[in-house]
Order: structure tokens, then sequence, then C-alpha cells
């Protein structure tokens, strides 16, 4: 059903994969009265979690050897933790996963930060616009999509 969907939008869904063993995840996401958003994740197990992405070997591994290369090849990488910590084994499992690939992105958002940067150092931290918002799912990744089209633009 997704996949026509993205079919239908003119995706090229070449290389999805099915797994008569797992589902998709369902993530229903509710605003809360101070217009943060509260996640609630149901899987049991869903086909996301099989991959262990950066959880596990080899699917860990794969993704650090494919950011080697990218990054020797000059490409430049952004990385968007998007922190879930009911999707980790533990708190320490998670910092550890981000952190073996914080050092390798050009790229990061965040969503809170203090920004402890040197002043002659290359990093920039680059700081939001106030806004009142109704409704803020999906507004990281609409705005790193933008930062990154201008970017390669």
């Amino acid at each position: 059903m997704l996949c026509d969907i993205l079919k239908q939008n003119f995706v090229d869904t070449y290389g999805v994969q099915f797994d008569s063993e797992a589902r998709t995840a369902l993530a229903f996401v509710m605003l809360r009265a101070d217009a943060e958003l509260k996640f609630l994740f149901f899987q049991n197990p869903s086909a996301d979690m099989l991959l262990h992405d950066l959880i596990h070997d080899p699917s860990k591994s794969a993704h650090l050897a494919a950011l080697k290369i990218a990054k020797e090849s000059g490409c430049i990488l952004s990385y968007d933790p998007n922190l879930r910590l009911a999707l980790w084994p533990s708190a320490e499992a998670a910092q550890k996963g981000i952190m073996s690939v914080w050092d390798k992105a050009d790229i990061i958002k965040v969503q809170r930060v203090v920004d402890i940067t040197p002043r002659n150092s290359k990093a920039r931290c680059v700081v939001d616009v106030k806004v009142n918002p109704i409704d803020t799912a999906g507004a990281g990744d609409a705005f790193v999509s933008g930062i990154l089209y201008n970017i390669c633009s």
C-alpha cells in the first residue's frame, strides 16, 4: 500500500524490499498544548527495526564504511540524529551510536544546542527564528531539505 502511494507520486521504488514477517512501524504524532510534539511508536517488530541501522553489525559497519567512502569522495555529509530513545536499547547505546557518526558529518541538524564552538572554528551554530508554531511535524525535515537543496544548487 505505501509502495503504491510512492509509485503514484513518481517515486522510484526500485530498492524497496518486502518482508512477510515484519510490518511498517506506526508512529502517532500528537501536538501538545505547548506546541511540542509527542511521539508514540508501535512496532512488534517493524521492518525498520530489523535493519538495526546504527545499532548492530553488519548494518552499522556498512553505514560507517559508506560514510567513509562518501567523505573521501568529497561528498558533503548531512546528519540528523532524530533521537527517539524508545527505539534504542538504552540511552548509552543511543549516545554511542549517534556519536559514531557525529564527527564525520559536515552539517548536523539538532533540536536544542548550546553553542560551544571556538570563535576561530569552522563550525557554526545557526540560531533559529522564533515563531508561534501551529504544528511542527515535519518542520525540521523541510528546513534541512531546503538547506541541502540550496547547498547543492
